[in-house]
């Protein structure tokens, strides 16, 4: 009995043995990488490297090394894993065709593995990031973040600004790279995206309404050279001076309402369809070859202030807009 016990033991221990030398020698797996550390496909706790974590149902393992450091960008390595890395966790795609124990041998079979691996990091989609309306706004103590928010995002009147020039299509005027002047307003247009130029064009109104009514809210109405003049953009309230400022090739419809029935008539006083009509009326001083502003004066512009010399003060917060400068 004690010789069997001994047997035994021998067995046993030979056993053990040939296991820790399989777990050391026989699992040729261990991706060697600095960026990422070392990669244990089969994840055993028996691994002989302390510093590794199980993730990803134990099928592959990451180092707590400080030195780790995620990839900055996409790159392939040749390795016998396919991996994808996203943010600090990898997660293994397919592994292994077959693991398990080989009938008679007592030993572990290994299934063929991908030849790739993938190493990736996925970088989150960022919104557009513009820039916020600067401290010339601020003047005569104007709030003006109902156009551009402190972040350079659009308030709500903002947001009425790009939804209009949105709707007409990207082969508009505002998109276009052949605005007369539109070079000495902005020497950095034709290298404008879509959106920043958009985010120009609520620069370029905002700015005009900074000069006209700095940016009030609710009703605005002031006596002006054609009588009563309402809106942040300060149009016209009589229906028939209005409909001078249109034709059949631009009809401006945000700006043609019904006869007058009140001091205040729709069409132009609240302030959505004032910014829709002023931005009717731009698009046809911009169609006929008549730029926003000059350096010298200009004749047929809707807006007063915008017949000042460079545009006046408002032509000088234009020009401000950051993505104008050229590099």
């Amino acid at each position: 009995m004690k010789l069997i016990n001994g047997k035994l033991i021998i067995t046993a221990l030979a056993f053990l043995l040939g296991q820790t030398v399989f777990a050391q020698t026989a699992i040729p797996t261990l991706i060697p990488d600095p960026s990422i550390g070392l990669i244990n496909v089969y994840g055993q706790v028996n691994s002989p490297f302390a510093n590794f974590q199980a993730v990803s149902n134990g099928f592959d393992q990451v180092t707590r090394d400080p030195a780790y450091r995620r990839p900055s960008r996409s790159r392939t390595v040749s390795s016998r894993v396919v991996t994808s890395v996203t943010r600090n966790v990898v997660q293994t795609l397919p592994l292994l065709s077959s693991v398990g124990a080989a009938p008679g041998n007592g030993q572990c079979q290994i299934g063929e593995v991908p030849e790739v691996v993938e190493i990736s990091e996925q970088p989150q989609q960022q919104d557009d990031q513009f820039p916020p309306l600067n401290r010339g706004f601020r003047a005569q103590g104007a709030d003006c973040s109902r156009y551009i928010t402190s972040d350079g995002s659009y308030g709500s009147l903002g947001q009425v600004i790009v939804d209009d020039i949105r709707s007409r299509g990207t082969d508009s005027i505002y998109y276009s790279n052949d605005i007369a002047g539109q070079r000495y307003v902005c020497p950095n247009w034709s290298n404008l995206s879509n959106r920043e130029k958009e985010h120009f064009w609520v620069w370029s109104i905002t700015a005009l309404v900074h000069d006209e009514s700095t940016c009030r809210t609710g009703r605005i109405s002031v006596r002006g050279t054609n009588g009563t003049a309402v809106g942040p953009l300060q149009m016209e309230l009589e229906p028939a001076l209005r409909r001078s400022r249109y034709s059949a090739e631009f009809p401006h419809p945000n700006c043609v309402g019904p006869s007058r029935s009140g001091p205040y008539p729709e069409i132009v006083s609240s302030h959505e369809n004032n910014l829709r009509c002023g931005l009717d009326i731009l698009e046809k001083q911009l169609t006929i070859d008549r730029p926003l502003y000059r350096a010298e004066r200009s004749r047929g512009l809707y807006w007063q202030s915008l017949l000042r010399p460079r545009g006046g003060e408002v032509g000088a917060l234009i020009a401000q807009y950051p993505n104008c400068v050229a590099e």
